[in-house]
């Protein structure tokens, strides 16, 4: 089951670390992580590469960053996506914390059964972090 994530990214320098370390923590992981950066201001783009150099020697597979040339979150998915070599492709936001397995339980679901095209789950770790349950 191998699995890619493409990540928009739009001014998200203050929680992207959380996400980053829910996938760390993933039972199954991804063959890599795409970032799409859509941020508009240049001092964003440089702290989103920053905390990218710190996680580089942390992921077991490639981290790709792609610019966006414009600010658009459907059209950063679609680029990440035709980037993407994964089975599958799950679309990620970057303010998102994962339970550590998320993508185990959502890819065994998707392949059990057969008639489902597209799937997509809750964050309930996020709603712990912040408070929100």
């Amino acid at each position: 089951m191998k699995y890619s994530i493409v990540m928009p990214v739009y001014k998200r320098s203050e929680v992207i670390e959380l996400s980053f370390n829910s996938i760390l923590k993933q039972s199954l992981q991804p063959i890599e992580l795409i970032i799409v950066d859509n941020n508009t201001v240049l001092e964003e783009t440089n702290i989103l590469k920053l905390i990218l150099g710190t996680y580089r020697d942390k992921f077991n597979f490639p981290i790709h960053y792609i610019k966006s040339p414009k600010n658009s979150g459907s059209q950063a998915r679609n680029v990440g996506a035709k980037k993407a070599k994964g089975e599958f492709v799950a679309f990620l936001d970057s303010d998102v914390v994962l339970d550590k397995d998320y993508y185990e339980i959502l890819i065994s679901y998707f392949f059990s059964n057969k008639n489902l095209i597209a799937i997509q789950g809750l964050d309930r770790a996020l709603l712990k972090e912040t408070n929100l349950e």
